[in-house]
């Protein structure tokens, strides 16, 4: 009995050990944390890594797609997030504003109703050739 409930235990521990994820796709990609954070253009970057033990790195930016007919100034107060630039038509580079989680608030604010989309604005590395 004490074997069952060690292994039963184990098994949800392991469901619920990540809870970050962010969307690919309209897809959930989870992400464990990795100690390793730099800096990068005055911020700070953490990285992440993935099922597929890929690393991803982050700031604290988010790149959000606004649906039409929304109004961006209630996503702003509702998310604490600020508009850092417009990319192009519907598309903003947003910041987070003291220190929420950034996969948190990303994936809040893809599952809202007056966005398209919105992601982590992820750091490539850069690599020697």
């Amino acid at each position: 009995m004490s074997k069952v409930l060690i292994i039963l235990i184990f098994v949800l521990s392991s469901l619920g050990a990540s809870s970050l994820y962010y969307y690919d796709a309209g897809k959930k990609v989870f992400v464990e944390e990795v100690a390793v954070s730099a800096k990068s253009q005055g911020s700070v970057v953490y990285y992440k890594k993935t099922i597929d033990s890929s690393v991803v790195g982050i700031d604290d930016k988010i790149i959000l797609q606004l649906a039409p007919h929304s109004d961006m100034h209630s996503l702003l107060s509702k998310y604490n997030v600020e508009i850092l630039r417009k990319l192009s038509g519907d598309l903003y580079l947003l910041r987070v504003i003291g220190g929420e989680n950034i996969f948190e608030t990303a994936a809040l604010l893809h599952e809202d109703c007056d966005t398209v989309f919105a992601q982590p604005n992820f750091i490539k590395q850069r690599r020697a050739r």
